[in-house]
C-alpha cells in the first residue's frame, strides 16, 4: 500500500461549489497548514475568475441570442451573414419567414400564448435546418435562415418542411427568398431582397 497525502479545497462563489482543487503527494503528512492556507487563497481567486467568465458568457449570449426563442438576434445574424458572404466562392439562399395570424392568437389567448407559439416555431426551425445553416428571429414575427449552397428552390422545400411541422399551430407562414452567388452584397442587401420577395407573394395573394 502506498502512503499518500492529499489537500482538497472547494472553489466556492456565493455558496455555490464551482470546482474542487485537489493536490496529492507521496508520503504521509506532506502538507502544512500554511500550504492549506495558500491553496485556499488560490481557490478563492479561481472562484472569482470563474464567476467573471460566467458573467462574460451570459453578457455575450444576451448580445447575440434572442431571449424568447433562443435563436440568433437580428444584429448577430446580420454579422454572421456578412462574414459568411466574404468567404471565397460562397453562395446560397436567404430565406425569410413571416408568421401570419399571430396577432389573432395574441388577441384571443394573450401574449403568453403568442410567445409560446414563437418558441415552438423556433424549435421547428432548429429541427429542420442543417448544422451549417444560420437561423434567427429577425424582428417581431419574422424569422430568417441563411442556407449556404442552397438554391432558392431548395430553400422553399425547407420552408415547406417548417410549414408542415407547424400544422398543429393556429398560425401559418409565408416566405420569400434571395439567392447570393459571391456577389458584393451585404446582409442588408440580401435581407431587403428576401423581404421584397416575401412582400411580392403577399401582394399576389391579396390580388
Amino acid at each position: 500500500m502506498i502512503d499518500e497525502s492529499m489537500l482538497a479545497v472547494p472553489v466556492v462563489f456565493e455558496d455555490e461549489i464551482l470546482a474542487v482543487i485537489v493536490v496529492t503527494k507521496l508520503g504521509l503528512n506532506q502538507y502544512s497548514l500554511d500550504q492549506l492556507r495558500l491553496l485556499t487563497i488560490l481557490a478563492n481567486q479561481a472562484a472569482v475568475a470563474m464567476a467573471n467568465a460566467r458573467l462574460i458568457e451570459r453578457l455575450v449570449s444576451a448580445a447575440t441570442i434572442d431571449a424568447l426563442t433562443g435563436l440568433m438576434n437580428r444584429a448577430a445574424f446580420e454579422e454572421a451573414v456578412n462574414k459568411l458572404m466574404l468567404r471565397p466562392q460562397s453562395w446560397g439562399t436567404l430565406l425569410m419567414l413571416d408568421v401570419e395570424k399571430l396577432r389573432d392568437v395574441n388577441e384571443a389567448y394573450g401574449h403568453r400564448a403568442g410567445d409560446a407559439v414563437l418558441k415552438r416555431i423556433a424549435r421547428a426551425i432548429r429541427a429542420s435546418i442543417r448544422s451549417d445553416d444560420v437561423a434567427a428571429r429577425w424582428i417581431g414575427d419574422n424569422f430568417t435562415i441563411l442556407a449556404p449552397t442552397f438554391y432558392a428552390s431548395q430553400a422553399e422545400v425547407l420552408a415547406k418542411r417548417i410549414e408542415t411541422a407547424l400544422q398543429p399551430e393556429r398560425v401559418s407562414i409565408r416566405w420569400g427568398t434571395a439567392e447570393y452567388h459571391g456577389d458584393a452584397l451585404t446582409a442588408q442587401d440580401l435581407l431587403a431582397a428576401a423581404l421584397k420577395s416575401l412582400t411580392g407573394k403577399r401582394d399576389d395573394v391579396a390580388a
